[in-house]
């Protein structure tokens, strides 16, 4: 049993990931402070972290997000990202803007 396979998207393909940047839009809506990804446990953990740091993915869910929900609330788009290597999750702390 894994909490954030129950809470959380899994992804295995950030080019196939529509659902991160509406789960992230749902979190925003609802003023959560974290949000987490979970990597597929096919999927090397490495690689998708540094897809999503270097390779702006990150960026473009969290930028989505924003106009899913017509920037309001608005998350800012750069955040800090909490690695979890033994669970496969890589945690978001989600900032807001005023």
């Amino acid at each position: 049993y894994n909490y954030f396979n129950y809470k959380y998207p899994t992804v295995s393909d950030p080019d196939n990931a529509d659902d991160v940047s509406q789960a992230v839009a749902n979190a925003a809506k609802n003023g959560d402070e974290y949000f987490s990804i979970v990597v597929d446990k096919n999927t090397d953990f490495n690689y998708m972290y540094d897809r999503m740091m270097n390779d702006g993915y990150l960026y473009n869910w969290v930028s989505e997000a924003n106009e899913i929900n017509g920037y309001s609330p608005r998350l800012a788009e750069s955040c800090y990202v909490y690695r979890k290597d033994e669970l496969g999750v890589l945690t978001v702390e989600l900032e807001y803007v005023d």
